[in-house]
């Protein structure tokens, strides 16, 4: 080594002392000694701080008088370094055994160690550079640990004024307690520094913590009855000031009233509780936020064992947020609003809500009303293995006008079947249910909005038949879908018409045709023209579905739906053929032999639509 120092313990006796110097090999070598009793300036504990400067490659050493069991903060800074980017420190016991330390960089001003004294008697300090050629100047503060109550609800003036100095805060309250902590107007010296918070048991064992830089909280959970001391350090022995609150926040009753939440200075977090029993599912509502500065808080909800459950960013300009969950445990939950920016301050409304619940039943419709802030709908339904169904959703109102709707459909196990999101009108086809047993369907608003609007789970029943009677209907709200099915055979030629069409608004609307291996075709249908018509092969045997699907949340729609065998009958060369397509979406098909290198010639006359300016359209497809 280019330097070192041999830290000696207490000398048992006086007199003359021998340092025996043995170069390694007997090599030669010159070198600088220095004894000294580290006593001076900055080894008195909370005393004037220490000034040092080394020579090239030369270590430093400081003494200082600690008790067993005391708790003392040793600050280096003012840190200059003639090269490299650090020095070692280390703190030595009383008989000369190690204690701690640290690696300590010019470019942080500084460093600080914590020192807990296991017994009585000298302590030293000792710094070795990282190079021969390195000179140091630093100073040294010694302190002990400020020791201070924290009440609950009071915030504490919080002042570390010395270099390195700790701070140890301490409360006694009741096992199950569920607090938070938090932090205002925290400033350091050297500024925008990290200070941490570690909330220790009764027994001394850690329980949380976090750091902030100028404001910040954490929950607490408390599981036992007792004292807790809460440790205030800063990062490299910075000087810092700041208000800490213990905070017990105000209960919201589940589906009560709502709570009233304001904060007064900048940078304060709003906290409140509530009750929960497991397995409930709960929606939280923050609504009627307004700020001071910047644009939205964080919401965070914590469990009744203190882990972290759910979190969201709340946006004033959305009028406020929801978060949904399903509690995992019985108990006090938490919920902490923290604010974007130190200067902030904001209001809110909170309520928490149990979850509507509700049954589908099928071609019933359900009118749906959420009157309460930030609460979900839980609608179930009877389900069948290879059903096909239909939840429709129309007549959507929400509060704050316009705002999306989410509706998501949630197998029996739980798992995600299928969604949607719509702000006027919507429906979610279920094509084939993977298995039997009773389906979920959630919904939520987007930003915890009032809603009310009316589902009917479609079975697509009704007396649709290929080449039977005509199937009539109209929607009752605008938005609402149509759902029909019927039966086909594979290989039949078919046409789907609709006629005697109306709509309320707009000038058209969508028929969809779906088949049972999944294939679909649709067609835009303008009621100004009779309506329209879906040509379909049937590509497999089954029960295919039509729907009839709005453009817009106010359309309704007024139809009479036919399905048709297509006419079909020979060509015979110069004779004519009498046709009448008698159904509405019915197609015919005329077969005729042809010879290759012929120019056949096919003529309609005395066609007569069905409608007024209708027309028919034919094609010559080969065999």
């Amino acid at each position: 080594a280019d330097s070192d120092t041999v830290n000696m313990p207490r000398l048992p006796v006086s007199g003359d002392y021998l340092v025996f110097v043995v170069p390694h090999y007997g090599a030669a070598m010159s070198a600088q000694l220095l004894l000294t009793t580290g006593e001076g300036s900055g080894s008195e504990v909370d005393g004037g701080s220490g000034d040092f400067a080394t020579q090239p490659g030369q270590p430093s050493y400081m003494t200082f008088q600690a008790s067993a069991g005391e708790h003392l903060g040793l600050g280096i800074s003012d840190l200059a370094l003639s090269t490299g980017s650090y020095f070692s420190v280390t703190i030595y016991q009383p008989g000369g055994a190690s204690l701690t330390s640290t690696t300590c960089y010019g470019y942080n001003d500084g460093c600080q160690l914590n020192i807990n004294g296991p017994t009585t008697g000298t302590y030293s300090m000792v710094t070795v550079p990282q190079s021969p050629s390195q000179t140091a100047t630093f100073k040294t503060t010694l302190s002990r640990d400020l020791r201070l109550n924290l009440e609950r609800n009071t915030p504490l003036a919080l002042d570390l004024a010395r270099r390195g100095q700790k701070a140890r805060l301490s409360f006694t309250d009741e096992a199950g307690e569920m607090l938070a902590l938090q932090v205002t107007g925290q400033t350091t010296v050297p500024t925008n520094r990290s200070v941490y918070y570690q909330v220790y048991r009764p027994d001394g064992s850690w329980l949380t913590s976090f750091s902030s830089t100028s404001y910040g909280s954490t929950p607490l959970r408390l599981p036992v009855a007792g004292t807790y001391q809460v440790l205030v350090e800063t990062n490299y022995g910075e000087t810092a000031s700041g208000r800490v609150t213990l905070t017990q926040g105000g209960a919201v009753a589940v589906d009560g009233v709502p709570g009233q939440l304001a904060t007064t200075g900048g940078g304060e977090a709003a906290h409140a509780t509530f009750q929960a029993s497991a397995g409930q599912n709960l929606s939280l509502g923050l609504h009627a936020l307004t700020v001071s500065s910047g644009s939205y808080v964080s919401v965070a909800i914590y469990r009744p064992d203190g882990a972290h459950q759910a979190s969201t960013t709340c946006y004033a300009y959305n009028d406020g947020c929801k978060l949904a969950l399903q509690a995992s445990q019985a108990g006090t939950y938490a919920v902490v609003v923290t604010p974007q920016l130190a200067d902030q301050t904001f209001a809110h409304t909170l309520s928490v809500s149990t979850d509507r619940v509700g049954v589908l039943q099928p071609d019933q419709p359900l009118a749906l009303a959420v009157t309460r802030r930030g609460q979900n709908a839980r609608l179930r339904f009877d389900g069948q293995a290879g059903q096909w169904l239909s939840v429709q959703l129309a007549g959507l109102e929400t509060l704050p006008t316009s705002r999306y709707i989410y509706y998501q459909v949630y197998r029996p196990d739980g798992s995600y079947f299928g969604g949607s999101s719509t702000t006027t009108h919507g429906a979610i086809r279920m094509e084939a249910l993977p298995t039997s047993g009773v389906y979920t369907v959630v919904v939520e608003s987007s930003y915890g909005e009032t809603f009310q609007a009316r589902l009917t789970l479609a079975s697509g029943s009704s007396a649709l038949e290929v080449d039977g009677a005509a199937a009539q209907g109209s929607t009752e709200l605008g938005g609402q879908e149509v759902f029909l099915a019927f039966d086909a055979v594979q290989g039949q030629r078919l046409g789907v018409g609709l006629s005697s069409t109306a709509i309320s608004s707009d000038s058209y609307f969508v028929a969809m045709l779906s088949s049972p291996d999944a294939r679909s075709s649709s067609a835009i249908c303008y009621p100004q023209y009779g309506g329209c018509d879906l040509e379909m092969t049937a590509t497999a045997s089954g029960v295919y579905r039509v729907y009839l699907q709005p453009v817009s949340g106010t359309q309704k729609i007024t139809y009479t739906a036919t399905v048709s065998t297509d006419l079909q009958a020979p060509l015979v060369r110069n004779a004519a053929l009498p046709v009448s397509l008698a159904r509405a979406g019915q197609n015919g098909l005329f077969s005729f032999e042809g010879h290759a290198g012929e120019s056949p010639r096919l003529a309609f006359s005395d066609v007569v639509p069905g409608q007024t300016n209708g027309s028919a359209y034919g094609s010559v497809i080969g065999l």
